[in-house]
């Protein structure tokens, strides 16, 4: 990042730079015209004075008192060359710097305009013409006598004292621009000491703020203007951001307390909830373990298969409703845990050994992932589950015949799949569901369309597969 004593001297350097330039521009343009000027008030008379001595040898044709007088242009040697056409615009005579003349024509000689059709329009003109390029000046004056051109003389003068002194200008002005940068830079370091100190204090002041978090130190002020107005105003910030502090500070410690004493409340609150919770839980648990007890004792009074099997149905939909409430109970106070996969599990094992099956004859193989539900849910799908695999044991294998069941959980989007699957005797030709009788399989469908999700019962040889959909609670 630039610094602002790097500003101010590029800004004053881009300045001196700016104004050396253009009065650099200024004095070539000056130069340009006013040399152009002096060189055709140095040459135009002396070619005026030169047709004015041509008109008698270029009207008698003395061709060498003609080269006599262009030679007495040797005398500035400005001019390289001089020379005169007649009428017809022929050469007639010419002088050129530093050669001897040798014959009264221009064969062989270089014009320094070297087009000869740049001459002869010129040449054929009563009036004067001035004209200039990169290296020469070329003056055409005609030549009167009697009221008539009868030539003219064609003058070329050099540019090179011009170029000589326009390179002595610029190297001039190359030193002056040296001068004016090194006076610049000596101004700019004195300026800036007095600008960018009380600046650098200030920057040096909020560095101190920001990385130390310290804000009492202060910034003297000096002087006036802008720059203390500056200073000024960061001091009564800092003010105000340490009195804004402190009331930030006070607010804070009060919210705290109220926050702890918040905390604590919910906490006892919480507690005293969660206590109850597990007494209700403990309480239904005893209540249900009362029934199942009376069920069981009453089972051993009866002697009727039918109505004993009846008390074993429902002492397995008591049993797997309490298995529920004492998982609850012995949770704790941690957070309950409403896997349905493991909880399907130990109500698995608990329905074998209710109906007294040796793991050894059925086999129970289970694929059951974890899958968390709410309170209610958790109590349907046990159900459900219950007499799924209660009517499995009844139905599927007589008490003598061995085989397998699996049981199956998975979760699709917001569906849990619940499969009970056996290799047992399998459905009766005339089964069917809508027109089933039995108390298990009527309850199972209606907790399903109470959910609103789907129950099937197939045949999948050489047993039967029940394949039970069930929506999950929505976030």
């Amino acid at each position: 990042m630039t610094s602002i004593r790097q500003q101010l001297q590029r800004s004053l350097l881009v300045t001196i730079a700016v104004i050396v330039f253009l009065m650099t521009i200024a004095f070539f343009l000056v130069e340009v015209v006013s040399f152009r000027q002096l060189v055709i008030e140095s040459v135009v008379p002396k070619a005026e004075l030169v047709a004015i001595h041509l008109r008698r040898p270029l009207a008698v044709r003395d061709s060498w008192s003609a080269q006599e007088i262009l030679a007495t242009l040797a005398t500035d040697p400005s001019i390289e060359g001089a020379y005169l056409f007649n009428q017809q615009a022929q050469p007639f005579a010419y002088y050129q710097q530093n050669q001897n003349a040798s014959g009264m024509n221009l064969q062989g000689v270089e014009l320094p305009l070297r087009d000869k059709t740049e001459i002869l329009p010129l040449l054929a003109t009563k009036s004067h013409h001035i004209l200039f390029s990169w290296q020469h000046l070329s003056v055409f004056v005609p030549i009167t006598h009697n009221n008539e051109t009868i030539g003219t003389v064609y003058v070329v003068s050099t540019l090179t004292p011009f170029y000589l002194r326009l390179l002595w200008w610029l190297l001039a002005a190359i030193a002056a621009t040296a001068i004016a940068i090194f006076t610049g830079l000596t101004i700019a370091r004195k300026l800036q000491e007095r600008i960018t100190q009380p600046i650098s204090e200030l920057a040096g002041m909020m560095h101190i703020v920001t990385q130390d978090g310290d804000l009492t130190p202060r910034v003297e002020v000096r002087g006036q203007g802008e720059i203390a107005t500056l200073t000024h105003g960061f001091n009564q910030m800092l003010e105000a951001i340490n009195l804004r502090d402190d009331e930030l500070l006070t607010i804070n410690f009060g919210l705290e307390e109220r926050i702890a004493e918040r905390t604590q409340a919910l906490n006892c609150s919480l507690q005293e909830k969660e206590l109850l919770l597990r007494e209700v839980h403990h309480r239904v648990k005893n209540n249900l373990q009362i029934i199942s007890s009376l069920l069981s004792l009453q089972m051993k009074k009866i002697y009727d298969p039918l109505a004993k099997e009846s008390l074993r149905t429902s002492l397995s939909r008591i049993r797997s409703i309490s298995l529920i409430h004492e998982k609850l109970y012995l949770t704790g106070r941690q957070a309950p845990s409403n896997d349905l996969g493991a909880y399907l599990r130990d109500l698995a094992e608990e329905i074998f050994r209710l109906h007294s099956i040796a793991p050894e004859r059925i086999q129970l193989q289970l694929d059951l992932v974890s899958v968390e539900t709410d309170f209610d849910r958790l109590i349907h799908l046990a159900l459900i589950f219950n007499e799924l695999l209660t009517n499995t044991f009844k139905h599927a294998f007589s008490p003598t015949e061995s085989g397998e069941v699996t049981i199956r959980l998975r979760q699709r989007k917001n569906q849990v799949i619940l499969t009970v699957q056996d290799n047992g005797k399998g459905l009766p030709d005339n089964f069917l569901l809508a027109t089933t009788s039995t108390v298990g399989l009527q309850l199972t469908s209606n907790l399903i369309r109470q959910a609103k999700g789907q129950f099937n019962l197939l045949r999948n040889p050489p047993g039967t597969e029940a394949v039970v959909s069930y929506p999950l609670a929505t976030s």
